[in-house]
């Protein structure tokens, strides 16, 4: 109960100071230093040895006790050091929800001296990343991904942390991520490629096999079903109309409602994987969910805004 109530009186504090400094940019205001648990018991070794040489007016005592009173102090300028002039920034995490791919933070050291042995976890102990090193400049820093449900996700409390250089002092900093960052289901191969989901989809569709695209002179060969009777009339040559193929189209929209089977969470799947088939063939595509539609594009960053609708989609 006391334990709780201390927690929750410490994470008040916290907040509270989150409000005063929300951007995630470390300095001398925001930064917590304390002994661990082999500085107090070093401190407790210290008193210990100072009460005993003054009893017994032991000098080499007294030179180990000055010494390692030095090395303690050294220690604490040292730990906050290695945590001053650090700024976490923003960064836009879309991933697979099959774990495999991490989330990433981007770290930038302001400072001109290297930062050693630094992790980040968050207050629920859930994000956790491994041991790191910062170089001057901009680093980015890796976390396995806990989160293998679909969805749109806010950020937790995170603690950047360290105890460089001796164990004995640790120095920490809690931060609040704006950004959120979106999980997306893992792609379902369901059509062999993208030409198979065209053809399948549309070919029971006649009047969508063919869009017109224009006309062209007749020529030898050409099927004469095709001519454009009134144009050749009036020029006194023969001209056939043009027609563009469905399957063949320069812009393609993967439509919810044309995958046919009933599981959501498949039919979202089975949409990334045609998503990557789009961006891999270079087309021109856009995606609809129900009532909900994207623009049309073909780059990346296009595609990773199609994976954060269907991130969110209900």
């Amino acid at each position: 109960m006391i334990s709780k109530a201390l927690n929750h009186f410490y994470f008040k504090i916290i907040r509270k100071k989150l409000k005063q400094y929300p951007d995630p940019i470390i300095n001398r205001k925001n930064i917590y230093i304390f002994p661990s648990k082999d500085g107090f018991q070093l401190g407790l070794f210290l008193i210990t040895a100072l009460i005993a040489s003054t009893i017994y007016q032991i000098n080499l005592g007294l030179i180990i006790l000055v010494t390692l009173s030095v090395l303690f102090f050294l220690s604490i300028l040292i730990t906050y050091e290695n945590l001053n002039h650090i700024q976490i920034k923003d960064y836009e995490n879309i991933i697979d929800s099959n774990g495999k791919e991490p989330l990433k933070l981007v770290i930038n050291n302001n400072s001109k001296q290297k930062k050693i042995n630094l992790n980040i976890i968050d207050n629920k102990d859930v994000l956790k990343s491994d041991t790191f090193n910062l170089n001057t400049g901009a680093n980015v820093i890796t976390f396995n991904n806990p989160f293998l449900k679909r969805g749109c996700y806010d950020y937790p409390l995170l603690k950047i942390q360290t105890i460089f250089p001796f164990g004995i002092t640790k120095a920490w900093n809690w931060f609040q991520l704006k950004e959120r960052f979106y999980v997306y289901p893992s792609p379902i191969m369901y059509f062999k490629d993208l030409n198979h989901f065209l053809v399948e989809t549309l070919k029971y569709k006649s009047d969508f096999s063919e869009d017109f695209d224009g006309i062209d002179q007749f020529q030898e060969g050409m099927s004469e079903s095709k001519i454009a009777w009134k144009i050749s009339n009036s020029k006194d040559q023969l001209y056939v109309k043009k027609f563009e193929s469905k399957s063949d189209s320069k812009k393609i929209i993967i439509d919810y409602n044309q995958i046919p089977i009933q599981d959501h969470e498949k039919k979202l799947g089975i949409m990334v994987f045609l998503l990557k088939e789009c961006l891999q063939q270079n087309k021109i595509f856009a995606i609809k969910i129900k009532d909900q539609s994207s623009d049309f594009g073909d780059n990346k960053k296009h595609f990773e805004h199609c994976l954060k609708l269907i991130a969110e989609a209900d």
